[in-house]
């Protein structure tokens, strides 16, 4: 950018502002660079001696949308606008390049961009790895003319036809159902993986409670036994008395439930003509549904 100046009568002193470099050129002959600040450049004539060209330290931004075709083997070939976003800045030793190589930067950048875009997206390049692409590209072909491309993001990709856009979110929307349906099943398996194994543990927590139970058992009769005078390890009477105990666990059992009906019969003797007295379990009374509380 020509810099105007400060004087009418030519640019004998120059004031620099903060964002901004100047080139200074001596008979149109580059002659320096002049940081921020105050300059006086020495005596000139209505600009005949001493010309000034400003270029700005910013980072500048550059929005660039591109027409591409996707890949044919990957998306089908589709159409799509693809927005870029570009941060350029000047190299700090190379301000001499960036004023004199390039006429129009953003031209530059906007036809390096457009070709990047299209090539990679024809290879089939994924859509994440398009800013590391053309930063690298436009670092290469910048470099030398006194610009670097600080970063560059891919704002948006934008399908061409409406119609394409749907049919995407659908596509995308049945994938993320399947693998909710499979992250479900997985679940409901794990819960009844846990659940079995969690039966399977107390039922062998329980047996080993049971055996516990019947040792103490055990080991009680045979001391009764010991005390009372009996030979130690009369089993048949330890056996005994075993199943007599076993047989009222069983009548307490049987009695603390309200599912459970109890047919007292007399011995093996009478047992034939007490049957034929009682009637038949079709002729028994339907049992009372007992109250339940609450």
């Amino acid at each position: 950018v020509d810099v105007a100046p400060v004087v009418p009568c030519g640019n004998c002193c120059a004031i620099v502002p903060q964002d901004m470099n100047y080139v200074l050129e001596r008979f149109g002959k580059y002659h320096g660079v002049l940081d921020a600040g105050f300059h006086c450049l020495g005596l000139d004539c209505c600009g005949l001696v001493f010309q000034l060209r400003g270029v700005s330290n910013r980072v500048v931004e550059h929005k660039i949308s591109v027409p591409a075709r996707m890949s044919v083997r990957q998306e089908g070939g589709l159409f799509v606008k693809v927005n870029i976003v570009v941060q350029l800045s000047v190299i700090q030793d190379a301000i001499q390049d960036a004023v004199y190589r390039f006429s129009e930067t953003g031209a530059q950048v906007e036809s390096i961009v457009t070709s990047q875009v299209q090539s990679l997206l024809q290879r089939g390049v994924a859509r994440s790895k398009l800013p590391e692409h053309i930063q690298a590209k436009l670092n290469q072909e910048l470099h030398w003319a006194g610009y670097k491309a600080d970063k560059v993001l891919c704002s948006s990709i934008v399908y061409a036809s409406r119609e394409v856009a749907d049919a995407d979110n659908e596509i995308a929307k049945e994938r993320n159902r399947v693998k909710y349906e499979k992250e479900v099943a997985e679940a409901a398996k794990v819960n009844v993986v846990k659940g079995a194994e969690a039966n399977a543990d107390a039922a062998h927590l329980a047996g080993q409670g049971i055996a516990r139970q019947r040792r103490a058992i055990v080991d009680g009769f045979r001391e009764s036994l010991d005390l009372t005078g009996s030979e130690a390890g009369d089993m048949e009477r330890i056996t005994e008395l075993l199943m007599i105990s076993q047989y009222f666990e069983t009548l307490r059992d049987i009695a603390g439930t309200h599912k459970a009906d109890v047919v007292w019969l007399p011995s093996n003797a009478v047992a034939a003509p007490v049957q034929q007295e009682l009637p038949s379990p079709k002729e028994l009374p339907p049992r009372q549904k007992q109250p339940t509380d609450w």
